[in-house]
């Protein structure tokens, strides 16, 4: 799976600041997502199921707590979550052109090259 990070860093850019914050609202099922400027950005909300026979009880327990803070972890992390993605690829890119002079070095038995470490080295790039 590719990521786009140019145009995650680009939508996240343009989004309401940071750190984002989620606050549940203690007696109904949802949530609000609230950016650095302490404004709402977003609401978490899940369809409540309720009984002919019961209305107002919900039935069966709502992730949305557990949704809105997800959605707050991630947005607050994807700078670093980015960094670390472009970083893997960068570090990819080294280790592929290492691997020909590595593979070398292990044929011809310069500097003690052992295969597992080619090995490892082929696995990393993939």
């Amino acid at each position: 799976m590719n990521i786009d990070t140019a145009r995650l860093r680009e939508l996240h850019a343009k989004a309401t600041p940071g750190p984002w914050r989620y606050r549940p609202s203690l007696h109904d099922d949802w949530g609000t997502i609230r950016g650095g400027d302490h404004k709402p950005v977003a609401t978490t909300c899940m369809e409540c199921r309720y009984t002919e026979s019961d209305v107002g009880k919900r039935e069966g327990p709502s992730p949305i707590a557990e949704n809105g803070e997800l959605i707050v972890a991630v947005i607050n992390a994807l700078p670093s979550l980015l960094d670390a993605y472009e970083e893997r690829d960068r570090l990819r890119g080294l280790l592929a052109e290492a691997l020909p002079c590595v593979r070398y070095a292990m044929l011809t038995g310069f500097a003690g090259i052992r295969m597992d470490l080619v090995s490892r080295i082929e696995e990393a790039v993939k």
